[in-house]
């Protein structure tokens, strides 16, 4: 199937070839003789094209399957389009109101004021559709989002009208959900309980992109009906990326319906002031199919309105982040896609290679490949440049920190990805603008659970301009195995630590007790696949040293995990008390000991953090190098000095939002709800490092007031901490 436009497109090529064969053949020559055997020739040939090639553009404009029931095709059209289905090929759309089309499609928009506009069409007589409850039914549509977060949802298209014991098969657009649109679809029938919703997809629709969604309805059964949304994402450069989301929604009994078949909007129009549901974007293409099954149905959907699936180029790597290495000499690069190769040295010319190998733990969020590269030999303290390919953008990184190094660390937690708070962007530019030479992050990553799939990829993208320069040291919290919130998109699965393990890497990687091989729900994967063995065992915690700083990250609330960190953690704190190579010990994790939020800490943790402070907290014992804790989950920033010799900081201010203080626990002595995050400062000069909390953008639920970027909170820990 092609449009009208590329019909006429056709047939003048063709005229164009005739004119040409007429300059060649039919010219006299200098005696004024016509050349009899070219007019031969050139009859031939008019008789081979218009026999061989007219029939073959007439049919290509007709629909390719039998089982379509409307196909529209809304490029270059001039105020009605011909109906390319067999069936009711004489119900073509007319158009209405403000509205635009150009050879890509044709643009809707409207308002409550003074603009608004339509397509329209149905039968001289008879039923717009009927489908008897055995059959399967679907529609399908090819169109530009255009990001305008309505307060009421976007009609795409529809035929028939809902309520009770009428038919409906309606493609439309939620309305804004946490300033974001989802795909919706409601198919109807006489038997459709009053009141029954649209289903609604997980993928949030990005400005700009161009989706082609396609629900169909599978043949009544039993007390419900099979129903699959798909919705793709066209990406000519990295490659379509398709969300499918199944539902069993009631039986919808017969659908027969002699209303409008409408797109754009509802028809007959609105009243000006109700026009709420008015599509804003462009439609290229639209078909509804019917047939004796689903599948039927969604191979009809595939042939009218199809996207091209030829495998695009190789994309460029993106998600390009690296972290310090299990030894100081060494840096351990991850990202998507791409070439497989990273190359680096100390200026341009490079002079070595590393050929990366498929993480070990693969995400399900989105397709791969995701690359893991192991670079080593690397001077501690030291930058280097990198490309990925060849024809790879040249970076720099820099390697962990040497002893004689002063360093910045960035710290922060319960983010989101920037699709689902805007403010999120503003918060990553703070963070970037930080110069730090590396992150630490303290968990609940990009809150997928809530914003739906998309938003894993998306926070990686987000953070990309910090982390393809400066090292990222994550550890996990509980919504990277969270269920799907109450205001998750409908079809939004559990989310899985495969997506986040997989993604990163943890030096000196330890594994909790219950990260079993068989064990496929938290801390391990493989329940979100059907899997019987755990895909994403380890990586639960880790370690590292930079400068004369050890860092240690602690794991989430599984069953035995904490007792097992404390153990090990404080094996290597008792070594660190006796090594001058370091000056300070500091821990991060998801969840806190202690907060003025009415907060109970997790069983074992304050067990664990007690122990560990009141054997080596620098306010404990002399000579203690546990200086610092620093932990997420409740949404403000709060400090607590000290609990068992051990300053204790809150770092919840990453962007999801905000809770309210409630009783402040002994030795709070700073609380701030407002987004915010944290960074330390390694003098190695004075052997000091500094604690601080920065102000990070406003958002309305505030009630603490500070200008971005600005330091509302600081604390020093000096040389009288260290081992003389």
């Amino acid at each position: 199937m092609i449009a009208l436009f590329d019909v006429f497109c056709n047939l003048f090529f063709l005229f164009f070839v005739l004119w040409l064969f007429y300059m060649q053949f039919l010219k006299l020559d200098k005696k004024g003789v016509k050349m009899h055997h070219r007019v031969r020739s050139f009859l031939f040939l008019v008789t081979a094209l218009v026999v061989g090639i007219l029939p073959a553009i007439i049919s290509s404009a007709q629909a390719a399957s039998p089982d379509s029931l409307y196909t529209y095709d809304f490029r270059s059209v001039t105020g009605t389009t011909q109906n390319l289905a067999t069936a009711n090929s004489s119900v073509n759309l007319s158009f209405v109101g403000s509205w635009t089309s150009d050879n890509s499609g044709t643009n809707f928009t409207g308002n409550t004021t003074n603009t608004q506009s339509s397509s329209y069409a149905k039968p001289a007589s008879g039923d717009t559709i009927n489908v008897s409850s055995n059959q399967a039914v679907g529609a399908s549509a090819l169109f530009v989002y255009r990001d305008t977060c309505q307060p009421d949802s976007e009609n795409i298209s529809q035929i028939g009208i809902f309520a009770a014991g009428t038919s409906q098969v309606k493609l439309q657009l939620s309305k804004c959900v946490s300033s974001k649109t989802y795909p919706e679809c409601r198919i109807a029938g006489a038997l459709t309980p009053t009141g029954t919703l649209a289903v609604r997809g997980s993928q949030a629709l990005v400005d700009g992109s161009t989706y082609r969604l396609t629900c169909v309805k599978g043949a009544d059964v039993g007390a419900s009906a099979p129903f699959t949304m798909q919705t793709v994402l066209v990406d000519t450069i990295n490659g379509n990326q398709t969300t499918t989301n199944t539902f069993n929604i009631p039986d919808t009994g017969l659908i027969r319906s002699t209303n409008y078949l409408t797109a754009g909007n509802k028809y007959p129009l609105p009243t000006q002031t109700k026009n709420t549901d008015q599509f804003i974007g462009k439609l290229v293409k639209l078909s509804y199919c019917k047939s004796v099954d689903a599948l039927a149905v969604t191979n009809c959907l595939d042939q009218e309105v199809a996207v091209d699936s030829t495998p695009p180029p190789a994309p460029t790597a993106d998600e390009i982040k690296y972290a310090f290495g299990n030894t100081a000499d060494s840096v351990v690069f991850s990202w998507r896609g791409g070439d497989e190769t990273i190359y680096y040295g100390l200026d341009t010319n490079y002079g070595s290679a590393v050929t990366a190998v498929n993480s070990a733990i693969t995400p399900v969020d989105i397709a791969g490949p995701f690359r893991e590269a192991v670079l080593s030999g690397l001077s501690t303290g030291t930058t280097y440049h990198y490309k990925i390919g060849v024809d790879g953008v040249d970076h720099t990184f820099s390697t962990v920190p040497s002893d004689t190094d002063s360093f910045k660390v960035v710290s922060v937690g319960d983010t989101i990805a920037s699709t689902c708070r805007s403010y999120q962007a503003q918060l990553n530019q703070l963070v970037l603008d930080q110069n730090a030479n590396f992150m630490i992050h303290g968990g609940d990553i990009a809150i997928a659970n809530e914003c739906g799939v998309p938003a894993v990829h998306q926070y990686y993208k987000d953070i990309e301009p910090f982390s393809n320069k400066a090292a990222f040291m994550p550890v996990w919290g509980n919504h990277e195995y969270g269920k799907p919130t109450a205001n998750a998109p409908t079809g939004t699965p559990r989310d899985t630590l495969a997506n986040y393990k997989g993604r990163s890497f943890i030096p000196n990687a330890q594994t909790v007790p219950s990260d079993t091989a068989t064990n496929t729900s938290n801390p391990g994967c493989g329940s979100e696949l059907g899997s019987t063995v755990n895909t994403c065992q380890g990586k639960d915690w880790g370690w590292f040293k930079a400068g004369k700083v050890l860092f240690i990250s602690y794991p989430s609330t599984w069953d035995g995990a904490i007792a097992d960190w404390q153990i090990k953690a404080g094996s290597l704190m008792a070594q660190a008390q006796t090594d001058d190579a370091i000056d300070y010990i500091v821990t991060y994790g998801h969840h806190p000991v202690l907060s003025s939020t009415g907060w109970t800490a997790p069983a074992g943790y304050n067990t664990a953090f007690s122990t560990l402070g009141d054997l080596y907290g620098s306010g404990s014992v002399t000579g203690g190098k546990y200086v610092l804790n620093i932990a997420q989950h409740r949404h403000n920033m709060e400090t607590i000095d000290s609990f068992h010799g051990v300053s204790h900081v809150v770092n919840g201010g990453g962007g999801q939002g905000l809770i309210n203080f409630q009783t402040p626990v002994a030795g709070s002595v700073f609380r701030a709800k407002h987004l915010g995050f944290s960074t330390l400062d390694y003098n190695a000069t004075t052997r000091s490092l500094n604690y601080s909390i920065i102000c990070g953008p406003s958002i309305s639920s505030e009630t603490y007031t500070c200008a971005p970027s600005s330091t509302i909170y600081s604390r020093t820990f000096d040389n009288n901490y260290v081992t003389p």
